[in-house]
C-alpha cells in the first residue's frame, strides 16, 4: 500500500516544509523511510522509501551531490527530504535541476522538525493506509478511537504525536442527536461555519469536535458556538428536531474522551 508524497506534505508535522523541486512526482508512493547518513549509504537504500538527509552532507560533498538524485531515482526511492538549516533552501542547482527533470520530489524540512517524530508520523500513516476506511481522514480515525474506543493511553499518545498534535491540545466536544442522514451535508456545512473542525457520525448521533488550542476562554467559546449552531439548525432546518449536549473542555488531549462522556 503506502501513501503518496502529496499526502505526506499535507501532514500537520510538515506544515512548514517546502517542496523545492519535482512537483509533478508528488504521486510517488512511500512505503517507508530510509536514512542517508554518509556518501556511501546509497547502496543500502530501498525502493519506495522517502530518503531523509541533512543539508550538511550535501554541502560538504558537492561533487557527490550532483549525481545524488540520479542515484536515488535508480534505486527506486520516492523522494528526498533534507533537514534544513538556514541555507537549505539554497540546495545546489544541479541537484534541483535533476529532481525537476525526473519528477523526483525534493523537500526542505524546517529546522524545528524532529527526525524521530517525522519518522513516527510517516510510518504510522503508512501502517494506517493498509487498514484505512476511506470514508474517514486519518485525524477522524484517531478521534473515533480517542472518543469512542478508549484504549491504551500510550498508543493514543503515539497516534496523536504522529499526527503532529500536542498532548496539551484542547478539544471541545458536543453531541448532536438524533441522526438525519438526508440533511447530513447541510448539518456539516453549518457545523464548520460555527467553528467545528470535525463532524463524526455514529449510529446514534453526530460528534462535533472543535480545535480550541489557540483560543482563550475555551469552555465559553465551545458553549457559545454550540448553541449558536443549534439555533441556526432550528432556523434553517425547521422540519427536524435536534438536541445538543456539550462537554467541558480540558487542557489534555487524552481528556477529550471525558468531554465526550459529559456531552
Amino acid at each position: 500500500m503506502g501513501i503518496s508524497i502529496k499526502s505526506i506534505l499535507e501532514l500537520p508535522i510538515m506544515e512548514h516544509a517546502k517542496l523545492l523541486a519535482g512537483s509533478f512526482g508528488q504521486q510517488r508512493t512511500v512505503e517507508g523511510i530510509s536514512l542517508l547518513e554518509s556518501t556511501d549509504s546509497t547502496k543500502y537504500l530501498t525502493k519506495n522509501t522517502l530518503v531523509l538527509n541533512h543539508y550538511q552532507l550535501i554541502r560538504d560533498n558537492p561533487e557527490w551531490s550532483t549525481n545524488l538524485i540520479y542515484a536515488l531515482h535508480k534505486k527506486g526511492c520516492s523522494g528526498l527530504a533534507v533537514k534544513a538549516d538556514r541555507h537549505a533552501s539554497q540546495l545546489p542547482e544541479p541537484l534541483l535541476s535533476s529532481a525537476e527533470k525526473l519528477g523526483f520530489p525534493v523537500i526542505a524540512l524546517p529546522p524545528q522538525c524532529i527526525s524521530a517524530e517525522l519518522i513516527t508520523s510517516i510510518t504510522y500513516e503508512v501502517f494506517r493506509s493498509q487498514y484505512h476506511d476511506p470514508a474517514f481522514s486519518y485525524d477522524q480515525d484517531f478521534l473515533m478511537s480517542l472518543l469512542l474506543d478508549g484504549g491504551n493511553d500510550k498508543v493514543l499518545r503515539n497516534q496523536g504525536v504522529a499526527l503532529g498534535w500536542s498532548l496539551k491540545k484542547c478539544l471541545g466536544v458536543a453531541i448532536l442527536f438524533p441522526l438525519f442522514p438526508a440533511a447530513q451535508s447541510r448539518i456539516q456545512e453549518l457545523s464548520r461555519h460555527y467553528g467545528f473542525t470535525w463532524m463524526l457520525a455514529t449510529q446514534r448521533h453526530y460528534i462535533l469536535v472543535s480545535d480550541l488550542q489557540k483560543s482563550k476562554e475555551q469552555e465559553k467559546i465551545l458553549e457559545q458556538s454550540s448553541f449558536e449552531f443549534a439555533g441556526a439548525l432550528g432556523k434553517q432546518l425547521p422540519e427536524y428536531a435536534f438536541h445538543i449536549g456539550v462537554g467541558r473542555t480540558y487542557q489534555k488531549l487524552l481528556c477529550a474522551s471525558q468531554s465526550f462522556k459529559e456531552a
